[in-house]
């Protein structure tokens, strides 16, 4: 049996998805991103980081096509890419952060 077969075809897509989120920085972006669009300095300020330490994040995660930006104005604001992301992230949430 060969190394790179698969049974499941999508299984190096999730788990490269899983690997983008399995990292504390990430999944508190992708958390705070729920509940709206929100510039690089915000989220900074909101996770108690450096700027370039989140940028680097936020580059994780547009490469993974988790999140998106948009321009407005100087600013560029970041928001979950799609509904699948949101579910999944809303999974998380109601799993691990119960209020």
């Amino acid at each position: 049996m060969s190394g790179d077969s698969s049974v499941l075809p999508g299984s190096t897509q999730a788990a490269a998805l899983l690997r983008a989120m399995g990292h504390t920085a990430r999944l508190e972006i992708l958390c705070l991103l729920q509940d709206g669009e929100m510039t690089m300095s915000e989220l900074a300020r909101r996770l108690t980081m450096r700027g370039p330490a989140v940028s680097q994040q936020l580059a994780v995660l547009r490469g993974e096509r988790l999140v998106v930006g948009r321009r407005s104005g100087k600013n560029i604001l970041y928001s979950v890419a799609d509904e699948a992301t949101r579910g999944i992230i809303e999974v998380l949430k109601r799993r691990f952060c119960p209020i």
